[in-house]
């Protein structure tokens, strides 16, 4: 019966968001404790490198400007960066990011309204030729998740979370997982 139960969870996220299980990628948020949950992210569909390599403990900080539609402020190395969708392209947010020396990117959805949505991140036409250029991890993340996440680090004015990325949950019993909150899924 337990098998049953999880070809239908299978089906109806396949069914429910487009995309299959195998579609997302997950990621643990270590520190601060208010937001230690396991979250998915979907990667970006064909730009950007893979995540491949685990990172342990790295920091994910928000992006300054927060849209990365311009040149970031500051050097990101070895940190992931948060940015905001809208205003630009997907692959122009990367770019900046990559330029600012990050390790990878998350991008989260601007609309509330649409705030659980995963939205595939392709590139535009007008980067064709900058595509190849890309080689840092994109991915994108709920706005429930994004929001929830630049609010509480401005509410403890902290700069960062401290995550591991990819998380392998293969296998792995759903009911162990301790998902935030404000996610059903």
């Amino acid at each position: 019966m337990r098998l049953y139960g999880y070809i239908s969870f299978f089906c109806w996220v396949l069914l429910a968001t487009g995309y299959g299980v195998n579609d997302f990628i997950y990621f643990d948020i270590l520190r601060p404790s208010q937001l230690a949950y396991l979250y998915k992210v979907l990667p970006a569909k064909d730009f950007g490198g893979l995540f491949n390599i685990k990172y342990n403990n790295v920091a994910l900080v928000l992006s300054e400007p927060l849209d990365s539609c311009s040149p970031l402020d500051k050097s990101y190395e070895g940190q992931f960066v948060l940015a905001s969708r809208g205003s630009c392209a997907f692959i122009r947010k990367a770019l900046h990011a990559q330029q600012a020396r990050a390790l990878g990117l998350m991008v989260y959805n601007h609309d509330l309204n649409h705030a659980d949505l995963f939205i595939s991140m392709l590139h535009d036409k007008e980067y064709d030729h900058v595509i190849t250029d890309i080689t840092i991890p994109t991915a994108f993340m709920r706005g429930s998740d994004g929001h929830s996440i630049t609010e509480l680090l401005q509410q403890l004015n902290l700069d960062r979370v401290m995550i591991t990325i990819p998380v392998n949950v293969t296998g792995t019993d759903r009911t162990l997982w301790s998902n935030a909150p404000w996610n059903l899924i």
